[in-house]
């Protein structure tokens, strides 16, 4: 069945939205409070009433968010003096007038009373009223006239009413009075189809299909098309968006007259778009636009057009011709916030600003949440994080709907603060938000950015607070970011055997290059601290990190034979630091490799950044000038050494030309 959007709401527990592609909906479906044991007006009606008028199935109407079936006007049952206002009311509404605001005097006959709720209900179609009222008054009807010879089709057009705003329970309680008083009613198929409506809005889709199929079974014309309608709702509910749009196209091929009728287009064309078929989407409202239609209903059309629009100018045109329709409340604030939302990108402050204003505006707590929950969001892809948290905040204080939105939104915008700050390097700014927002990252935040705040508390040396946040739940373990990062804290904290647990599970070629890379970095000082120089090396030679590779070169430098690994190990760096350079030199000379020594410990001289670093390049060089016979090398050594600025360099310098002299050179 579709959804409209209701002015007000008689009990909330909680709001859902219809029309996946909506963030805020022509109608909001919203849990009521009442239990299954029947609709308010039940306790008037017990026992079975007058049997239903006979009603052809022509008579059934699609009018705005429901399906009307009018009133015998002509007949007996009607023909009082005090219905005679509402009776020829109707008639003007049935020949195709719009529906006016009726008499102004109180119904009081019994024909009154009923004819009195189909005004109403037709105005709500129409746009002028709304389906609350409308249910209210079918109640009155049926509570102070319940053997109304027209009872049944009071009770369906109540549960329509009630669909309408949204009451699942009951309408479904509704339909299903009038299958248990009136089960010989013509309208006893369509009613079973709305306690299916009623069922899936209420999240239970085997009960809802199996009455569809029942249905289907037996009916035929246009109440089975109506099935078939009710059967690919079920299918959009439950199932993949292929496979809803494939049923919306099946029942578009079968019965197409569902093309002309009130909702239906727009479903079908949110479905195709869902489904990543836009272009079908955008026929579907080409065509649907050709009909006229109620002033809410064309709005719907407007703001879904606008969403499947090529380019902002567009969306906009649509937008603005939504609220040219002047709909409903619910529609106009969607129409409004999409409207900001186009200036978002050139104009963050700007339109955290307007969405904020708006959200202060007269409307559904669930409808000012969700502007809240995209105000947030605008202000946190502008990098103001902050901001959009103190949003969520303020969307929380709504109630329950604002607290489920802040909820689902809340763990993205921390999460992406903190990769913003990682990426930055910031290992303080991320403590610093885990420390404003503990209780969130610990019991809310993905793994992936729990594990960006243990990376950072470890960098900073707070070992025991990384396990902690990494530990807060049992999803982490299986998450590639936070098994890197608890090998990273187990290592640093002296846990090899844990550490090379971890690293065990890992499997590097599978994983994003930044994860790989720590794997790797990790692996090969797991390996070295366990003294497998073999694995060290090629976890070192596979790490894109010179700090590592000097510290694995330097170890090789020490065994057997692994001169030349620690000098291919270092050989790659494009711009190394004069420690990578002196042990690169070092392998080098290990090796006989004099050139390539002098050359390197050359460069370690001009890259010195400390005067140790100088002087071991010095040293290196006289060493290496000393075993090729080449005094004119090292007394240029010696003579770059003593003339820095470091009285402890310069010394040192002059010690060595002392002991290069007493061996001749």
């Amino acid at each position: 069945m579709p959804c409209s959007a209701a002015h007000s709401v008689r009990r909330v527990r909680g709001a859902g939205w219809c029309g996946a592609l909506v963030l805020v909906v022509a109608a909001a479906v919203w849990t009521a409070r009442a239990e299954e044991d029947g609709p308010r007006a039940r306790g008037a009606a017990e026992g079975p009433g007058s049997e239903a008028s006979s009603l052809p199935a022509s008579s059934v109407t699609p009018l705005g968010a429901v399906l009307f079936v009018w009133p015998a006007l002509k007949e007996p049952l009607y023909g009082d003096a005090d219905a005679a206002p509402w009776r020829d009311a109707l008639a003007r509404v049935r020949a195709g007038r719009a529906p006016d605001a009726g008499p102004g005097s109180e119904p009081r006959s019994e024909a009154a009373l009923f004819l009195a709720a189909d005004l109403t209900l037709l105005r709500a179609a129409a746009g002028g009223g709304d389906y609350e009222s409308a249910a209210t008054a079918y109640e009155r009807a049926l509570r102070e006239a319940p053997d109304f010879a027209d009872a049944a089709r009071a009770w369906f057009l109540l549960g329509q009413a009630e669909l309408a705003v949204g009451f699942a329970p009951e309408a479904g309680a509704a339909f299903r009075e009038l299958a248990r008083r009136f089960p010989t009613s013509p309208l006893l198929d369509d009613a079973r189809l709305g306690q299916a409506a009623a069922l899936r809005l209420r999240h239970r889709p085997g009960e809802a299909r199996r009455i569809v199929e029942g249905v289907l079974a037996r009916a035929s014309g246009p109440a089975r098309c109506r099935a078939e309608r009710e059967a690919a709702a079920e299918v959009r509910a439950a199932d993949t968006p292929a496979a809803a749009a494939d049923a919306y196209r099946r029942v578009a091929g079968t019965c197409p007259e569902l093309l002309t009728h009130p909702g239906f287009p727009l479903d079908y064309a949110e479905t195709l778009a869902l489904a990543g078929d836009a272009d079908g989407a955008r026929r579907v409202l080409a065509d649907a636009g050709r009909t006229v239609r109620a002033a809410d209903e064309q709005a719907r059309l407007h703001l879904l057009a606008g969403r499947l629009a090529a380019d902002a100018a567009g969306a906009r045109a649509e937008y603005e011709q939504a609220l040219a329709q002047k709909p409903a409340p619910a529609l106009a604030v969607e129409a409004k916030m999409r409207l900001a939302l186009l200036d978002a990108e050139r104009s963050p402050e700007r339109t955290v600003e307007a969405l904020t204003d708006l959200a202060a505006t007269p409307a559904a707590h669930a409808l000012r949440a969700v502007v809240l929950g995209e105000a947030a969001e605008v202000a946190a892809r502008a990098g103001r994080f902050e901001q959009g948290l103190a949003l969520l905040g303020r969307a929380a204080a709504l109630g329950a709907d604002g607290m489920a939105q802040a909820e689902g939104r809340r763990a993205e915008i921390l999460a992406r603060w903190l990769a913003a700050l990682d990426a930055q390097g910031d290992a303080a700014g991320v403590a610093t938000v885990y420390a404003a927002y503990t209780t969130e990252v610990e019991e809310s935040a993905a793994p992936a950015g729990r594990a960006t705040v243990a990376h950072a508390l470890g960098r900073l040396g707070l070992h025991r607070a990384a396990f902690r946040v990494l530990g807060a739940r049992a999803d982490g373990p299986r998450e590639p970011a936070v098994a890197v990062t608890l090998a990273e804290e187990a290592f640093a904290s002296g846990d090899l055997g844990s550490a090379r647990k971890l690293l065990a599970r890992l499997e590097a070629s599978g994983l994003r290059p930044d994860l790989a890379e720590r794997t790797h970095r990790l692996g090969a000082r797991v390996a070295l601290a366990a003294g497998d120089l073999e694995r060290a090396a090629a976890e070192a030679t596979a790490a894109d990190d010179l700090g590592v590779r000097a510290e694995v070169a330097t170890a090789l430098l020490g065994a057997p034979g692994g001169a030349a690994q620690a000098s291919a190990l270092l050989q790659a760096a494009p711009a190394p630091p004069a420690s990578v350079l002196l042990t690169a030199a070092a392998a080098a000379a290990a090796e006989g490799a004099w050139n390539t020594a002098a050359d390197t410990y050359a460069r370690a001289l001009a890259a010195g950044a400390t005067a140790p670093e100088r002087m071991r390049a010095a040293a290196g060089l006289v060493r290496i000038a000393h075993a090729r016979g080449e005094p004119a090398r090292a007394t240029a050594a010696l003579a770059a050494l003593r003339a820095t600025d470091d009285d402890l360099a310069r010394r040192v310098g002059r010690a060595l030309e002392k002991r290069g002299a007493g061996h001749g050179s």
